[in-house]
Order: structure tokens, then sequence, then C-alpha cells
């Protein structure tokens, strides 16, 4: 299978926190941003869009009727008090069937001091069919680091629940990816959150491309045209039937909400096959081989299939 998608986090904030007007600020308002946002992801026509950070119902109503003329259906959690429940918006091309679409608040919440606690942020999953091709795609957003707090321990927490959610959603063979803005850095400052992302469970699939180029997807609210880490993802769920990888480039953005949010966008092209299985025909074949390349062999062979083992009773 072939996909292509996008995420971003749109830096949503409703009136009177969205501060850029003149004329104290050249920097679009969060209207001209959100339109500015459709049009440049719709230049691109993903499969499947992803937007966190929608927080309030005209915003993302703004949003979905721009995906809608363009033929795509839209979901988004219900309203839950002044804002949108989680910010969450998914848009999916209208060639793709939705089988079913829900979405589940996070158990763990920060501190009544967080700002985080009111927007009650959770998961969004939208179930696919494409005639014999089938997808799982989640959609979320992560408990902010507001300093000097960290908050390791909610994120982790809503890190494990996602793990746990995606057991019940996973089928062999249908590829299950959890994507958005998980507010945390690959670096060793966040080295225990980033492993339970990248962990038995999880392949990181912005790995290489976050190798290749040396940046990051966020500003530093502290410094406007400056980077501050990579915390947006597209993971896929370990399946010991199938090999997933991605092409991963971003949306860039010239400073914080210039012209388009916070965050660079991540636009995707995700591959998806069948991993081709072991059997002892391959095996028995070692056996022709000299003593030490057959040593050399047997023992690969032997990593590969405790790796099938240990991703199965992890959740692969």
């Amino acid at each position: 299978m072939q996909l292509t998608l996008t995420t971003w986090n749109v830096h949503g904030l409703p009136y009177p926190f969205d501060r850029h007007f003149w004329p104290f600020s050249r920097i679009p308002r969060y209207k001209v941003r959100i339109d500015a946002i459709a049009t440049e992801v719709l230049t691109v026509s993903p499969d499947i869009a992803l937007f966190q950070e929608v927080w309030k119902e005209g915003s993302a109503q703004r949003l979905c009727d721009r995906f809608k003329e363009a033929g795509y259906l839209t979901y988004r959690p219900p309203r839950g008090g002044f804002l949108l429940k989680g910010g969450l918006v998914t848009c999916v091309k209208s060639a793709w069937h939705v089988i079913d679409e829900t979405f589940i608040e996070y158990r763990t919440s920060p501190p009544a001091a967080s700002s985080d606690v009111r927007v009650h942020k959770g998961i969004q999953a939208v179930q696919l069919q494409q005639g014999d091709q089938r997808l799982t795609v989640v959609n979320t957003h992560l408990q902010s680091q507001y300093p000097p707090e960290s908050y390791a321990k909610v994120r982790l927490a809503q890190i494990a629940f996602l793990s746990q959610h995606a057991q019940t959603l996973a089928q062999p063979g249908v590829p299950l990816l959890a994507i958005g803005d998980f507010n945390t850095y690959p670096y060793p400052s966040d080295a225990e959150v980033y492993a339970a992302l990248s962990s038995r469970s999880w392949l990181d699939l912005t790995k290489e491309a976050r190798a290749a180029c040396g940046c990051e997807t966020n500003y530093d609210p502290a410094h406007p045209t400056e980077m501050e880490g990579w915390i947006d993802y597209v993971l896929a769920y370990r399946d010991r039937s199938l090999d997933v990888s991605a092409d991963v480039t971003l949306i860039r953005n010239r400073s914080i909400d210039n012209p388009f949010s916070d965050h660079h966008g991540l636009f995707a092209r995700v591959s998806t096959a069948p991993r081709a299985p072991v059997t002892l025909g391959l095996i028995g074949s070692a056996m022709l081989m000299r003593r030490s390349t057959r040593r050399e062999w047997l023992s690969a062979v032997g990593a590969v299939l405790l790796d099938a083992r240990t991703s199965h009773i992890f959740g692969g």
C-alpha cells in the first residue's frame, strides 16, 4: 500500500490569546492562517490530513468546509465546553470508506495549574477501507511541556494508554499509524519518554528524515525565529507480518505563525508491504553452506524469529 498524509499542529489559539493584530504585528491572525494551512495542505492533496490544536468550533468548521469542498470526509470530536475536545480534526479523501471513528480522552491529566487539563486531550481513531486495503490512523496530541515542568510522567502514562488502545484496534496485516504532536524530544533530556514512543510497540517513521535533515518541527516561544526541537511524529504499530517505511519532509514556516503555525507541518509518503516469512526450507538451505557461514546465517535467522515472537508478545 502507498499512502500520503500530512500532520500539523496549527497553533489555534482563540481570542484574546491570538495576539497577532495590526498595527502591532504583521503576522496573520488565526483565521487567515487556517485558510493558508488548508490551501498549503490541499496543494499536496494527501490521502489523509491530520490537525491538532483546532480549539474553536468555528475554526474547525472553517477548516472542514475547505476540505469538504475538495472531496474529503471530515471528523472532529465534540465540544468540551468553550473548546473542542482534544482540538483534533482528521480529513480523509472520500475514496476511502470510513468504517469507524471514535474519540477517547486520556485517563491521565496534568495538575489543574496546566492549561492542558481544560482541553481534554485524547485519541481520535479512524478505521478505513479502500477496496481490499484496510488502514487505521490515530490522531493525537500529548501533554505539553510548560517550563519548568516537563510533565514526563503524564506523557508516559498517555503513551501507555495509546499503546493499550492500539492493541484493541490492531489487526494482523492491517497498518496502524499513530500521528500528531507528541510533545516529546528524541534527545537525552527526554530519553525515557521517547523510548516509549520508539519501543517494541512502535516504529518511529520520522527517524531517518530527522537524521538526514538535522532539523526540528517547532519554534522556541521565547525566540520566534529559532527552532526548539522535534516533537511531531508518524509512528507505525509493529506488526510481524508487515514492513512499514516512510519518506518524510517538512512543510515550513518562516517564523512563529508566519505564515502558518508555530510548528512545521509533516508530509509523509508511507509504504506498507507484507513481510516475507522465514521458512524451514530457507533454514534447511543453510546446511549446504560452509560451517562458519552457516553459523552466522542461522544466528541471523534466529534473531528474526525472536523479533517476530517478541513483537507478537508486546502487541505486534
